[in-house]
């Protein structure tokens, strides 16, 4: 699958300055689909980073320096014998249906 591109978006792993963008763009996400929204940056930030290193993240920044879209991998160790991986993606309402969220799940 090729790389998508929205507004000249680049890919790299979240940084902890994207905490704030991190929020707009699960607030505006969840204002979308009908579910609940984190309050501030920092509780983003500390769902992101609860569960996922951040080198297990990818995010899409448009040319205007916005998160369009990112994802992440946690992993659930809290059963003895089993692992559970989980895939979290967020595709920004203004940016869906153009193939961000294909390719993040892939």
């Amino acid at each position: 699958m090729t790389t998508p591109t929205v507004s000249d978006c680049t890919w790299r792993p979240l940084e902890h300055g994207d905490a704030p963008g991190l929020q707009e763009l699960l607030a505006a996400c969840a204002a979308a689909d009908g579910n609940p929204a984190p309050t501030n940056a920092e509780e983003a930030w500390a769902r992101l980073t609860k569960t996922a290193p951040l080198r297990a993240s990818l995010a899409a920044i448009d040319g205007a320096g916005q998160l369009a879209a990112c994802s992440w991998v946690s992993i659930d160790d809290s059963l003895r014998h089993e692992r559970r991986a989980f895939l979290a993606v967020f595709v920004a309402p203004a940016c869906r249906g153009r193939g961000l969220g294909s390719f993040l799940f892939t």
